[in-house]
């Protein structure tokens, strides 16, 4: 922006000025005149890639926020079925221990008794005899 408005009141001076100056004197100016119109391109498109990149590190930044938002979310729902899984080993490890105890040779041998198919079937007491 000082650039931008640096050369622009430099325009306005010079428009007014040169045309008194000798020719010598009118080419020096140019002479100088010349790089800082480069410097001003150069200084605007630095500003546009600025710029650019700047959106594009917001849109990186948004898409970094809701990643970590997913995976919190993902997180949060994985704790949730680690404890399912867990409530569900201790209700099914006793039902199992105690059909195979009171029934074990009564069992269908094609299904394992560490599954918990067995869960609705009547479950016996712990000191039942077989």
């Amino acid at each position: 922006m000082l650039i931008l408005s640096v050369s622009f009141v430099a325009d306005l001076v010079f428009l007014e000025i040169l045309p008194r100056f000798k020719i010598q004197d009118f080419v020096f100016i140019l002479a100088f005149l010349l790089p800082w119109r480069v410097i001003r391109v150069v200084n605007s498109l630095v500003v546009a890639v600025q710029t650019h990149e700047h959106f594009r590190l917001k849109l990186l930044y948004s898409r970094k926020k809701k990643t970590q938002n997913s995976l919190r979310e993902a997180e949060v729902k994985l704790q949730l079925f680690r404890a399912q899984c867990c409530a569900l080993k201790h209700l099914c490890l006793p039902v199992v221990t105690c059909i195979y105890l009171c029934a074990g040779p009564m069992l269908r041998p094609e299904i394992p008794v560490s599954t918990c198919s067995y869960l609705y079937l009547p479950v016996c007491r712990p000191n039942a005899a077989p």
